[in-house]
């Protein structure tokens, strides 16, 4: 396919975009797209090797500005949950399994787009059991953000935290993505050497993103990500 390499370079860009503006979206962006165009396999290996030769852009800033408690013990939960996740593929029915998650995601972005809000301060519990459906839904379909991002913007922090927890959680939690695309044996060498001349698109993308945001109004920020997050629980549920 000779167009290839644009097409997949436009949507490695339009991905970095994303990622840059929420803190999280990019692989979510990438990995329903380049299924049209690859296979599983090719498209599992790209997915995770252009989000980890990326996952440096940003963390030092956003480790400063992130709430620990919350962003530490809630990608720790969603790396040991992920292989859960790709074994509950065996057990139970993915596509039911997925849709179920898809559904909650939505009914709770509408939430939020509606302007509700959580009162009290995240408990330990809840987080965890939030990195695990993060984890669960990451070995089921590979989109386990929005859990997150629904968790984080619930409370009262302010976009810029809650992006910079966004950004965290991601890069933290590739290790587990490493390991379900090497069981799935999709970390070939056309895999990585077709992510890392894409890196760079989506490094230039995540900084013009990045820039949108700086720019924003907090609340067209926050009007943004939920909307993104209705948008993935959705294609989720239907898909």
């Amino acid at each position: 396919m000779a167009y290839l390499p644009v097409v997949l370079g436009l949507i490695v860009l339009g991905a970095g975009v994303v990622k840059g503006f929420t803190g999280f979206g990019g692989s979510l962006i990438m990995a329903p797209l380049f299924s049209l165009v690859m296979s599983p396999s090719q498209t599992l290996g790209t997915v995770v090797v252009v989000n980890l030769v990326t996952a440096w852009q940003m963390l030092g800033p956003s480790w400063r500005a992130m709430r620990r408690r919350v962003v530490l013990p809630m990608s720790a939960a969603c790396a040991l949950a992920t292989p859960l996740g790709v074994a509950a593929v065996l057990i139970l029915d993915p596509t039911l399994v997925r849709r179920t998650i898809g559904v909650a995601v939505l009914v709770s972005g509408l939430a939020l787009l509606g302007g509700w809000q959580r009162v009290n301060p995240p408990r330990l519990l809840g987080t965890i059991a939030v990195g695990v459906v993060g984890g669960l839904l990451t070995g089921l379909s590979g989109m386990g953000g929005p859990p997150a991002a629904l968790w984080l913007l619930s409370g009262r922090d302010g976009p810029a935290r809650d992006r910079a927890g966004l950004i965290v959680y991601v890069a933290l939690t590739q290790a587990a993505a490493v390991l379900v695309a090497a069981s799935a044996g999709a970390l070939g060498i056309d895999a990585v050497w077709r992510a890392l001349w894409l890196a760079p698109l989506f490094v230039g993308g995540a900084m013009a993103g990045a820039r949108l945001f700086h720019g924003a109004p907090e609340r067209w920020i926050r009007l943004g990500t939920v909307a993104l997050i209705v948008t993935l629980g959705l294609v989720t549920a239907i898909h």
